[in-house]
């Protein structure tokens, strides 16, 4: 299943790119074009853009990871996460995109304290976050 772009179910319709803000490893680009979409690899960097931090980039440090995630006093299962070793994601930024070369590998889903000096993000590979809400990324031509 793929979205339709000639229904109106958003406005401003899908744009096929990811917006890049500004960081030290970044340059602002509001029209940066995915591509393709892949898995990552141990050892890769990529980048993550949230809403409400901007953009970091880091290595992968673990796929196939389980976390125990709490959330208003709720804890919520994450199965089968990579793991980026950057911290600095905050409430807002779920859900942006970690990216590379054009191409999609994730969603952002939380970022983890695991002690005082060990911290990380975990990400949804891309293809199980297609699979499981049963849609596909828009493609830049």
């Amino acid at each position: 299943m793929s979205i339709d772009l000639w229904r109106s179910w958003a406005t401003p319709l899908p744009i096929p790119a990811v917006v890049v803000k500004g960081s030290a490893q970044t340059a602002y680009d509001p029209n940066y074009a995915i591509r393709a979409t892949a898995f990552s690899s141990l050892g890769q960097i990529l980048c993550r853009t949230g809403r409400t931090t901007g953009t970091e980039c880091g290595e992968v440090s673990n796929l196939g990871a389980d976390e125990t995630e709490s959330y208003n006093g709720v804890n919520y299962q994450l199965r089968n996460m990579g793991e980026l070793d950057v911290c600095g994601a905050a409430d807002g930024d779920s859900g942006g995109p970690l990216y590379k070369n054009s191409r999609a590998f994730g969603l952002l889903s939380a970022s983890i304290n695991a002690g005082p000096t060990y911290c990380f993000t975990t990400y949804q590979g891309i293809h199980g976050a297609e699979n499981l809400m049963g849609v596909s990324v828009l493609l830049s031509p």
